[in-house]
């Protein structure tokens, strides 16, 4: 049951990011020819900004995915209190959202610079985006759905999700809502999947009216919750900020090549972080009911498969990025080949960092890598503004490399090995040779020999599928480990689906 939930977990995940990348590469060129690439760099900046409005959440949403799964698993008669306590909670980041939106429509000219010509279509976006606030409570709804092996639901959900708001922006574009329209479209998008959430939950709201109790893990639940809050502030400063830092140093018009560059490698980083985001559910339960050997047994095998996911799909990414971009936006959205190679080495690396660090938040161990996120920020952030003066658009990815590799890589896994007794070589290479050789290679040849140029989609379609499997038959046979092989082939047999999950 917890291997074919955590299978269907991670399909459906891929499927929902496999739809996110069609959506993507159909509705990207519409929106860019309607706003231009001016308005589309400020509609990418505003979407940053209340991107970053959850961090208000304090650590909030991850806080209360670990402590469902862990009253599901251990005291399911206290689920009312719980789900009370975060209601209320909840609540009061509400308040907080509002009380930050009104400060930042304080600085909003300065924090958002646009021409005279767009100030007022700039400002009406911004209030409609924030009227999507309302709607914060869908995330209690989402985080048990999560907590309760049933992520394949809230897959559901955002692919529905995903399709509206990409259908309703082109339709307020045609209808020369411009980027009005944009914003409207995700707030309506918002409220849907909030419609969703609530329904399927539905069966769980009778559990807010038994009897109330005191709840005596609430404060060992705000202990987590600020933990979370502290790595997950870090890691926004580190790898999620680069565009506001674009816009403060060169502009808000650079900010559309540099995110178009890495739009691609952005959308295979989430389908990596899905395959950890899939698992955490059942290490959590592995943890809590005494099952270390094969608790230590699934960390490692985790950790080779997502640097092998990482290496083939990356590297394949990397050699044809270039032209991929150039087919789909034109030249001119292009910010460069290391761009490109910087962003598809960070996204490996924080795939891996996403999961060793889920190995701490579903056993309730976050506090023992704040620090580790802390100092990666101080890094990168320093760093960032410095050289993205010194060296341009390229600058905030070489900081957040230097950070992965001078402070976040070394330190959580030395920290992991010693909290959950893995073996320390081992677990290097665990990782390091599935994910950097491939890599590597490639960017070395195609530094050497040139990046190809393909001249239409189904070139470029049948040389990215050849290097594929190309690449992954490669790394399969000589790079994974005959434990993880097993691991993997047994996982898929086992697999089945036709239970339902409904």
């Amino acid at each position: 049951m917890r291997t074919r939930k955590a299978v269907l977990n991670l399909v459906t995940s891929l499927l929902r990011n496999f739809t996110g990348l069609v959506l993507g590469m159909v509705a990207t060129p519409i929106v860019l020819s309607y706003l231009g690439e001016e308005k589309f760099g400020i509609l990418r900046v505003l979407m940053d900004w209340f991107g970053h409005l959850t961090l208000v959440e304090f650590g909030l949403y991850a806080a209360v995915m670990s402590f469902m799964a862990k009253v599901l698993g251990e005291k399911k008669g206290h689920v009312g209190s719980a789900l009370r306590m975060i209601f209320a909670k909840y609540g009061n980041v509400l308040l907080m959202q509002i009380a930050v939106i009104a400060l930042f429509s304080v600085f909003f000219e300065k924090l958002v610079p646009v021409g005279p010509d767009y100030q007022r279509e700039t400002w009406v976006s911004f209030f409609i985006l924030g009227s999507s606030v309302f709607f914060i409570f869908s995330q209690i709804f989402k985080a048990q759905l999560e907590a309760s092996q049933r992520g394949y639901l809230v897959s559901y959900v955002m692919m529905f999700q995903n399709i509206f708001y990409v259908a309703a922006s082109i339709l307020f574009l045609v209808q020369g809502w411009s980027l009005i329209g944009q914003a409207v479209a995700y707030s309506l998008s918002i409220g849907l999947a909030f419609a969703a959430y609530l329904w399927l939950c539905r069966d769980q709201l009778v559990h807010l009216a038994q009897p109330k109790e005191n709840f005596e893990d609430a404060e060992v639940f705000t202990k987590q919750r600020a933990n979370l809050f502290v790595s997950e502030l870090c890691a926004r400063a580190s790898l999620m900020s680069d565009n506001l830092m674009i816009t403060f140093v060169l502009g808000t018009k650079e900010v559309t090549a540099f995110f178009i560059t890495q739009r691609l490698i952005q959308v295979m980083q989430g389908q990596l972080q899905n395959v950890s985001g899939a698992a955490w559910p059942a290490l959590g339960e592995l943890y809590y009911q005494k099952q270390m050997e094969t608790f230590r047994s699934r960390i490692l095998q985790l950790t080779e498969l997502v640097a092998f996911l990482s290496g083939v799909s990356l590297s394949v990414i990397v050699l044809f990025n270039p032209a991929f971009i150039v087919l789909w936006t034109g030249e001119s959205t292009f910010a460069g080949e290391w761009v490109s190679n910087l962003a598809a080495i960070n996204a490996g690396f924080f795939a891996l960092m996403t999961l060793w660090s889920w190995c701490f938040s579903a056993t309730g161990k976050t506090e023992l890598i704040t620090k580790v996120f802390i100092s990666q920020a101080l890094v990168n952030i320093s760093l960032s503004y410095i050289l993205t003066h010194k060296i341009g658009v390229v600058g905030p990815l070489v900081a957040t490399l230097v950070g992965y590799i001078s402070v976040a890589i070394w330190w959580i896994s030395l920290v992991l090995c010693r909290t959950f007794s893995l073996p320390l070589f081992k677990f290097h290479r665990m990782w390091l040779v599935p994910f950097i050789l491939p890599i590597a290679a490639v960017i070395g040849g195609m530094e050497f020999w040139g990046y190809p140029v393909v001249g239409s989609w189904w070139r470029l379609a049948i040389l990215g599928l050849l290097a594929t499997m190309a690449i992954s038959g490669f790394c399969y046979s000589f790079f994974l480990s005959a434990p993880t092989k097993v691991f993997l082939v047994e996982r898929i047999k086992n697999s089945s689906f036709k239970k339902k999950y409904f």
